[in-house]
């Protein structure tokens, strides 16, 4: 096989994947298809209506929150398709990293918790009021990070 052949085939098999997540998006699933592609871009993004300027976000602004508010997911199709990319043999390491948003001052947002997060300027941990977010991904032959 000719790296020409390789490489069609993984373009395929990418072109198969996007399709596959698409199909997984089920309210607002353009919006969200392209909120995905602009935040995988490495565009330095700071901030959310910041993404909703990339070249890669073909719509209004108001898209852009709209899908995050409205927007529907199979949850348990989208599970079963980021599992079937792992590979079948050998070891499969899946590093974790949780992070805090700290809402200091927030008293009526949904979900905010309390949570230890290392405090730079005192050098030690504290409790935090935010929201937890969390990252698992896959770490290919035991170093390289993919999603």
């Amino acid at each position: 096989m000719n790296d020409n052949t390789v490489t069609k085939q993984q373009l395929n098999k990418l072109i198969e994947f996007r399709q596959r997540f698409y199909d997984c998006l089920t309210k607002a699933g353009d919006a969200q298809f392209q909120l995905v592609d602009a935040l995988l871009s490495n565009m330095k993004i700071s901030s959310f209506p910041e993404l909703s300027l990339s070249p890669l976000f073909e719509r209004e602004w108001s898209s852009a929150y709209d899908a995050v508010e409205n927007g529907q997911q199979a949850s348990e199709q989208l599970r079963r398709l980021f599992c079937q990319q792992l590979p079948r043999e050998g070891p499969v390491v899946c590093p974790l990293d949780t992070t805090v948003w700290p809402h200091p001052k927030a008293r009526t947002l949904d979900d905010l918790v309390y949570e230890i997060s290392p405090t730079k300027a005192a050098r030690r941990h504290t409790a935090v009021v935010g929201h937890v977010y969390s990252i698992l991904a896959w770490a290919q032959n035991g170093g390289a990070v993919g999603a």
